[in-house]
């Protein structure tokens, strides 16, 4: 079972019938779906580069494996009710504190991201709406280096930020904790 159908059976279960309930649910079911396995991914890292980087490859592997409904939550839910943008707002806001959690102090010599973490959420955000806009664009999970780049940047400098570009790529298919929880 995929988890467009298993989000999709559950909404309908719960859902009203109204278009922008349904809408909605959806919405917070994947995003709960989603948040569940980057946060078993980030703990069961020990180092915060490292449960970030598994967080973040969680999030594209999702994206990945369901396009539709990825463009639905990313791309999508700006141009829909305010629910789902209220929900979204959440989402990012829950993001920006999770990094901020456990997160190093700036890098010596380097200054804080103006706006720490939202700042950095926000321009992940961009990123993939970008690309998920762009239905020709390659997988995301190509963008993990690239993306924790942006991300540690702030944090750990450009040193560990040119590492993130350097490290090997994620895996093409399989490897996340998202689809051992649907299995």
């Amino acid at each position: 079972m995929t988890s467009e159908t298993l989000s999709i059976r559950e909404v309908q279960r719960n859902a009203s019938g109204n278009r922008d309930e349904l809408l909605l649910a959806l919405c917070e079911e994947l995003t709960s779906q989603v948040g569940n396995a980057m946060r078993i991914s980030y703990r069961a890292e020990g180092a915060w580069v490292d449960g970030v980087r598994a967080a973040l490859y969680e999030l594209l592997a999702f994206l990945d494996a369901s396009p539709t409904l990825a463009r639905l939550l990313i791309v999508g839910s700006g141009a829909v009710n305010t629910g789902v943008l209220a929900q979204r707002g959440r989402v990012l806001d829950m993001l920006a504190c999770a990094l901020e959690a456990d997160s190093p102090s700036a890098a010596i010599g380097s200054l804080p991201a103006p706006f720490g973490a939202d700042a950095v959420v926000a321009a992940v955000a961009s990123v993939l709406h970008a690309r998920l806009a762009d239905e020709s664009a390659p997988l995301l999970r190509e963008l993990r280096g690239p993306l924790m780049a942006v991300i540690v940047l702030s944090y750990l400098g450009a040193d560990a930020a040119r590492d993130e570009l350097l490290r090997s790529p994620p895996p093409r298919e399989g490897g996340c904790e998202l689809d051992r929880m649907l299995q």
